[in-house]
């Protein structure tokens, strides 16, 4: 799938992109660390994990199948064939493969929102709700977990349970989450509430200029006003930052689109995918 498929399927599909890379990550550093380099199945795996990394999935799949098959004792090659299989966008198998496991013995931590945005995409909202905020329990700051609910309840048209999501969050005493409330601004974004949605990121960046949602958010509602020049001069300030912003990136490209610069944004979504090749 293309950059520009993913961005044009919904407006939750960048989320969705910007989860899958930043879970990545964070799979990976994980893998880093507790895997070694050493020779046969611990190898493989490690190996598997790497080529995933870089969007070679087939390869990735192959490999991880046969560390499996080498440590039959073992499930740690069968927990990270689930999230590889989760990045290769095969939910069902994902699925498949979790709910299999022993249950008396719970798989690692990063396993949990990987399966959870399989529940998401195959539409099993319950599961999916129930899987992140198990995660979040555990790791009450973690972003991607606050994401995926609030995207998951928009995902099920639920617009009114995600906004009270919201205001429980940066309601609630645990640092860092105060910043979740420019997310408001994305449920009245998925109302189609442009007009809305402009003034909760407005009232966020009076407090916070350099909050990336709200910056983002308030892109996009430009962008829906035709006003491109205004919402590049926003992208930038983004990218200035942060150079590899998945959504900042699409956007970009998205501006281009709109203001007729096709070649342009062919080449810019090619550049991208030498960043992101998952996408």
């Amino acid at each position: 799938m293309s950059i520009r498929c993913i961005q044009k399927s919904a407006w939750t599909g960048v989320v969705y992109c910007l989860l899958a890379v930043a879970s990545m990550s964070s799979f990976a550093l994980a893998q880093d660390v507790a895997v070694p380099a050493v020779s046969g199945a611990d190898a493989l795996r490690s190996d598997a994990v790497e080529q995933a990394r870089q969007g070679r999935y087939a390869l990735a799949l192959s490999m991880i199948q046969q560390a499996v098959k080498a440590s039959a004792d073992s499930a740690g090659p069968v927990y990270d064939q689930i999230v590889i299989l989760a990045w290769s966008d095969e939910y069902a198998q994902a699925i498949k493969a979790y709910e299999d496991l022993d249950p008396k013995t719970p798989p690692p931590d990063y396993v949990i929102p990987e399966v959870a945005r399989c529940y998401r995409f195959v539409k099993n909202y319950d599961k999916a709700l129930s899987l992140y905020r198990q995660y979040l329990t555990r790791y009450p700051e973690d972003k991607n977990a606050i994401k995926g609910i609030i995207y998951t309840y928009l995902d099920a048209g639920d617009h009114d349970a995600a906004e009270k999501f919201i205001q429980d969050i940066v309601a609630s005493e645990v640092a860092g989450r105060a910043k979740a409330a420019s997310f408001i601004g994305d449920v009245y974004l998925a109302r189609g509430d442009i007009d809305k949605a402009g003034e909760i990121y407005a009232s966020v960046l009076k407090k916070d200029f350099d909050d990336v949602n709200a910056l983002l958010g308030l892109s996009r509602v430009l962008m829906a006003k035709g006003l491109t020049q205004n919402a590049s001069k926003i992208i930038d300030q983004v990218l200035k930052e942060d150079p590899k912003n998945f959504q900042g990136l699409v956007a970009q490209g998205e501006i281009l689109e709109a203001d007729e610069e096709y070649l342009k944004a062919y080449d810019h979504y090619g550049q991208m995918s030498q960043i992101y090749p998952r996408s």
